[in-house]
């Protein structure tokens, strides 16, 4: 389930969990022990967002198109693993330093996109203006990820915590 960790994390003593895989939405922590890896939800999804992983879990891939939360997901899962509830999950959003924006160059591609106004750009001392993301108001759908012209933005569960050896 997880890669190798490399020669220098081990002698550094420096390492990291690696991200957590974005499951489908309104999953739990119970999912892997829910989850029969039937494919169900896969085809079920009609924005197609959902690929399957190395054990045939599924996991969410924005790299084309995001989520629009319409449960086909949830209503074609037997198991329980996927149970549609107020919010469908806790995710993390971060943007990289590819971001065209960070660099200097204009670029609102994901603002623009964003129907929930969860992206908004502010000044810095650099005077670059660069994305800022309003953690209350995204959902975590996706829909900024394909258009970014760098893929400078990552959506990730929020289990992601620094390990010291």
């Amino acid at each position: 389930m997880h890669d190798r960790l490399s020669r220098r994390q081990i002698l550094t003593a420096k390492l990291r969990a690696l991200p957590a895989v974005l499951r489908p939405p309104w999953t739990g922590d119970d999912f892997e022990a829910r989850c029969n890896a039937c494919g169900e939800c896969i085809q079920a999804c009609p924005r197609q967002v959902l690929r399957v992983d190395a054990q045939n879990y599924p996991f969410v891939d924005y790299s084309n198109t995001g989520c629009d939360f319409c449960g086909e997901c949830a209503k074609s899962c037997d198991t329980g693993a996927i149970r549609e509830r107020a919010t469908p999950w806790d995710v993390e959003v971060k943007i990289l330093a590819g971001c065209l924006a960070v660099q200097g160059t204009v670029c609102r591609s994901c603002e623009e996109i964003c129907e929930e106004e969860a992206v908004s750009f502010r000044l810095g001392l650099n005077g670059k203006s660069c994305p800022v993301i309003n953690a209350q108001a995204c959902s975590g759908c996706g829909f900024c990820v394909a258009p970014c012209p760098t893929r400078a933005i990552t959506i990730q569960a929020k289990q992601m915590e620094e390990i010291h050896a």
